[in-house]
């Protein structure tokens, strides 16, 4: 595995609900962009690399392939924002090719949504997001996933306000749920942060359900070291 592996994307796609996707498929899915070459495409990719990037030993081909399925269709079902507001398909991965026999895959990258992952050496602040890929992997729960790449937009400034509506819907929490059981939920991902920002700290400041805001900070100089990781 790499020593470091700094991913960079717009940060319109932290925008994107990205919630029906497992711990797994968020792993495979940011891998991917990752990985792309300047020509979108990646060939003969084989499961024993993904394997070793973000799965277990032990699962099998067939998990791996299974995933790889998954996580297209997912995608595909999916809607994706546009800055304008439109809505499109977010078929950002097409022409999946699967070759059982030989335990690989290739995909595509949809040129639609290159923007996502190219030319973003002009966007300044918080127009793009980056973080290290080796920690994005050890991270385990979907919902730990997502509040992670949420707060890596903001690793510059150290300290940020968050709606607890927001939090509960960008992190895919069920709305169906009793409002005690959604507050919990976001309480337990905001304590997971204290394992993996250095001096992560978070109060309400403003209370109420509907109204509810926290507000969080971190040490800004160890997260833009990408060293924020506690492990």
């Amino acid at each position: 595995m790499e020593d470091i592996m700094i991913i960079c994307y717009d940060y319109i796609l932290n925008k994107q609900n990205l919630s029906s996707l497992t711990e797994k498929e968020q792993d495979l899915f940011f891998l991917l962009l990752y990985s792309f070459e300047e020509d979108g495409v990646i060939e003969n990719a084989e499961y024993k690399l993904v394997k070793e990037y973000i799965f277990d030993p032990s699962y099998s081909n067939k998990r791996v392939e299974e995933t790889i399925k998954s996580l297209v269709s997912k995608l595909e079902k999916m809607v994706f924002v546009k800055e304008d507001g439109e809505e499109v398909p977010f078929n950002i991965l097409t022409n999946l090719t699967i070759n059982s026999n030989d335990k690989s895959f290739g995909v595509e990258l949809n040129k639609d949504f290159d923007y996502l992952i190219r030319e973003l050496h002009n966007k300044r602040g918080l127009s793009k997001v980056n973080f290290d890929l080796r920690v994005f992997f050890k991270i385990k729960g979907k919902y730990t996933k997502s509040l992670y790449r949420l707060l890596m937009a903001f690793c510059s400034l150290g300290t940020r306000k968050f709606k607890e509506s927001f939090l509960i819907e960008r992190l895919g929490i069920d709305e169906k749920l009793p409002y005690s059981r959604k507050k919990k939920k976001v309480i337990d991902e905001l304590e997971k942060m204290k394992d993996l920002f250095v001096d992560f700290g978070y109060k309400e400041v403003r209370k109420g359900a509907g109204a509810r805001k926290y507000q969080l900070n971190w040490d800004i100089n160890a997260t833009k070291r990408f060293n924020n990781l506690k492990v």
